[in-house]
């Protein structure tokens, strides 16, 4: 008895093992450029026993909704897509394939624009079994607006240096320089996504030697899916000569990154600065 039981139990465990279903993979693009693919597909690779069990459901979910944005039962003819994705999946689109039970697995994103990122997760189940896998897709933005330029700017500064009037060794003159000359480099980036890393850079005259510059960050978000971004760097020009040489001409470089996982996305502008004189005031003290 026990062993007839053990060898029904083995057949059954080998029927559930044999129509199990199992997603062997999910097709999603990394990544892709907003407002430049006519169409993405998003594919779902799934195997089970055909003999076994065929009343299949495939459903698609977006990021943590709970409600599907794609469900396909093949057995009916059955194919939803819920409200606010009627107008992003063409349902006319078919895989190449003469199986009904696999044709209209996948579904076909058109013209995808920074409101489809986010994570893509493909459930397909039977009366047996279930499989589930998820992949991110990241729909990213180039900046709009890409200004890069510099305002001229002289900071009060308080260096003094004694000297001795000529015509009275009793009386002192304070000579100070009050003022010195530099900019304000400005980099504004508008409507990018996702949020970029900013950087500016001086540039050797022929284009290399990058060297970083301390910067000030302003993150604005203007959507779910898009920011504006401003990073500014002060240049004092006697710090240049001190860094650089005696060279009037500075190149400056700003350098917007997009973080996207399998490439960066990079875009750069350059100007190119004359530091101006340091001008001198004399001030007589009491």
């Amino acid at each position: 008895m026990q062993i007839f039981i053990t060898f029904a139990l083995t057949l059954f465990l080998s029927h559930l093992c044999n129509s199990v279903i199992k997603i062997e993979h999910v097709q999603v693009p990394k990544s892709i450029e907003n407002d430049t693919q006519t169409n993405v597909v998003l594919d779902c690779v799934y195997t089970f026993n055909e003999n076994e069990d065929n009343n299949l459901v495939v459903k698609w979910y977006f990021n943590n909704n709970t409600e599907p944005i794609y469900q396909w039962i093949p057995n009916i003819g059955s194919r939803f897509v819920s409200t606010y994705w009627k107008s992003k999946i063409n349902l006319n689109y078919a895989l190449d394939t003469e199986n009904p039970l696999t044709k209209y697995r996948a579904i076909n994103l058109i013209r995808p624009m920074t409101e489809l990122s986010g994570n893509y997760t493909c459930v397909v189940m039977s009366l047996t079994s279930e499989d589930s896998k998820a992949s991110e897709m990241i729909v990213y933005a180039a900046p709009k607006i890409f200004d890069f330029n510099y305002t001229r700017e002289i900071i009060e500064t308080q260096s003094s240096l004694n000297v001795t009037n000529e015509l009275s060794s009793d009386m002192h003159l304070n000579k100070t320089d009050f003022n010195k000359t530099g900019a304000t480099l400005q980099c504004d980036i508008s409507q990018v996504y996702p949020l970029p890393e900013v950087m500016i850079y001086h540039v050797d005259i022929n284009g290399t030697n990058l060297l970083s510059l301390r910067v000030k960050n302003e993150t604005k978000r203007i959507g779910t899916h898009s920011y504006n971004v401003s990073v500014s760097s002060y240049v004092n020009d006697q710090e240049l000569v001190q860094k650089f040489g005696e060279q009037k001409i500075s190149i400056f470089e700003c350098l917007v990154t997009l973080p996207l996982p399998e490439h960066k996305p990079s875009y750069k502008k350059r100007i190119t600065y004359i530091r101006g004189c340091i001008k001198f005031r004399n001030k007589l003290l009491n």
